[in-house]
């Protein structure tokens, strides 16, 4: 009888077999500890950022109310470079006046057409009229004559008029008043009163105690500014031009009186 024989020896059978060091769970884990710290990294760096952002913005503004910008000397006199060609441009208007188409004595004036309207005040004639403007192309000057202006002298007139009372601070004095220095007193108050869109049926206003194109200090500042701003100079030299010829006694009272009488209450507008 043969013998069996005993199986053979198989080592790699016999060769322990490890588990590897981490398993599919351990695996997921670090998967989210991975994806958590790049959040957390994105979310600092994002707030970091903004923060940074913010620190701009406020510095920015601290230094913009701290030391609010000026135009530079050159700018400055680019603007009354501007400002005196435009003038230079309609000075003279006056003398360029067409006769009104149907004569003065049939001019009524109607609210909704007048651009501004000009008084001066002395101690012998309160609010006396200088003149006023109406669309399309109308005057009325100090003598109550009713012209028409050509296209360029209208609008350029309503320009500086419209720039007197919305590019200067306001005074916080009656009827908006700037007040020239003087040796003397009782010199005569030149008023303006503007119509603009935002004001709506009220007159924009503003006015110069002591106008005669020559002196411009103030009698004191208002805000910064001590002498009489380039805007007010220009509208008031420019409409004055409409006193010329004028006589007290000579005027036409009725068409300044119909003028008057179209005009919102004094006082009704800042």
């Amino acid at each position: 009888m043969s013998k069996s024989k005993p199986p053979a020896f198989d080592a790699e059978a016999q060769r322990p077999h490890h588990k590897p060091p981490y398993s599919s769970s351990h695996s997921s884990l670090g998967d989210l500890v991975e994806k958590h710290q790049s959040r957390l990294q994105y979310t600092i760096v994002a707030t970091a950022r903004l923060c940074l952002l913010s620190l701009v913005i406020v510095t920015s503004l601290l230094f913009y109310f701290r030391y609010p910008f000026r135009p530079s000397p050159h700018m400055q006199q680019q603007t009354v470079a501007q400002a005196a060609s435009v003038s230079n441009a309609i000075a003279g208007w006056h003398d360029r006046l067409q006769p009104y188409p149907g004569g003065t004595a049939s001019f009524h004036p109607k609210r909704k057409d007048l651009a501004f309207v000009q008084f001066r005040s002395t101690p012998v004639q309160s609010e006396a009229f200088t003149a006023a403007l109406f669309a399309p192309n109308v005057v009325v000057d100090a003598r109550g004559t009713v012209s028409t202006l050509s296209k360029e002298d209208w609008q350029g007139l309503v320009d500086v008029a419209k720039r007197a009372v919305s590019d200067t601070p306001q005074t916080g004095e009656f009827r908006n008043q700037w007040r020239i220095k003087h040796e003397r007193t009782s010199f005569p108050i030149d008023w303006l009163r503007v119509a603009t869109a935002s004001e709506g049926d009220d007159l924009k206003e503003v006015s110069v105690y002591g106008f005669d194109g020559i002196h411009e200090e103030l009698e004191k500042p208002v805000g910064e500014i001590t002498a009489l701003p380039m805007e007010l100079k220009e509208v008031f030299n420019l409409v004055g031009e409409a006193r010329d010829g004028y006589k007290r006694g000579n005027e036409d009272l009725v068409i300044v009186q119909r003028v008057k009488s179209i005009l919102p209450p004094a006082g009704s507008a800042a």
